[in-house]
This record gives structure tokens, C-alpha cells and sequence, in this order.
């Protein structure tokens, strides 16, 4: 009883659906799921949904910037970027991140985001948490 245009966009939105959950299963590679309570199903539920925004977002952002990078290629080559931290005795704790490769810089560069890999910057944004402190007793050796 619906037009063809009408069977079309409805069509195309149970594609655009399919498509969602092939991307958070296999390219943001978010599973297995291991979880027994609700809580903790919704949360997953969440999280994923976070992460299929965020890729979104990047797939957007990339060719808005006219890059070539695929969203996917672009998680991959930033995924070994991390940002360390150094503690230090007096509380002044140093947080660096690694050295950008010339690809993750171009990345970034065209993201708009190559202020990430900058250590000056991140010191102005970054506070060090205080130090954990544990009420549990050491066991007896």
C-alpha cells in the first residue's frame, strides 16, 4: 500500500541500520560481549553506541578535510598514540605522548586535532590524578 519512493527510504533506512551494526562489530571490533546483567549489557549497549558516533564523526570530519583516509584507516594508524605518564616524587607528574609517525601528523594535521601530539598544550589541559590510596592490608608472605 506505500509508494515506491516511500518502500525506497525505508529500504535505505533498514540498510543504513544494518550497516551501523556491521561497522560497531567489525571495525570497531567491540565484541565478544560477555555480560550477564542488565546494567552492564545497557552499558556495552551505550559504549557501542558511542563508538558508531565517533566513527561517524571522524568519517565526516576526514572528508570534509578531504583527506584520504577511510575512517577505518584512520583508527588504525592513530591507535598506537598513547599518552604517558611519568610520575614523579615531588607531584610534579609529566604526561607526554609518543612521537607522531609523518602519517599520524598528516592525520592529525588534517583533523585539526595536531595540537594532541603537542606536550606544551597537553600540559595546560592535563592534571595529574592524586595518588591511589588503598585500605587493604598487604597479605602476610
Amino acid at each position: 500500500t506505500e509508494s515506491a519512493e516511500r518502500i525506497c527510504i525505508i529500504y535505505r533506512a533498514k540498510d543504513a541500520v544494518e550497516t551501523d551494526f556491521r561497522v560497531i562489530k567489525n571495525q570497531l571490533q567491540i565484541r565478544p560481549v560477555h555480560h550477564r546483567t542488565d546494567l552492564k549489557v545497557r552499558a556495552h549497549v551505550n559504549l557501542c553506541m558511542l563508538a558508531l558516533l565517533v566513527e561517524r564523526t571522524l568519517r565526516q570530519q576526514l572528508a570534509e578535510a578531504g583527506s584520504s583516509f577511510t575512517a577505518e584507516a584512520a583508527l588504525q594508524t592513530l591507535e598506537p598514540l598513547r599518552l604517558c605518564h611519568f610520575p614523579a616524587a615531588n607531584g610534579k607528574d609529566t604526561y607526554l605522548p609518543t612521537q607522531p609517525s609523518e602519517d599520524q601528523t598528516r592525520l592529525l594535521r588534517a583533523l585539526k586535532l595536531s595540537r594532541l601530539a603537542d606536550p606544551a598544550h597537553l600540559a595546560t589541559l592535563l592534571t595529574p590524578r592524586p595518588p591511589v590510596v588503598t585500605t587493604k592490608k598487604p597479605e602476610p608472605a
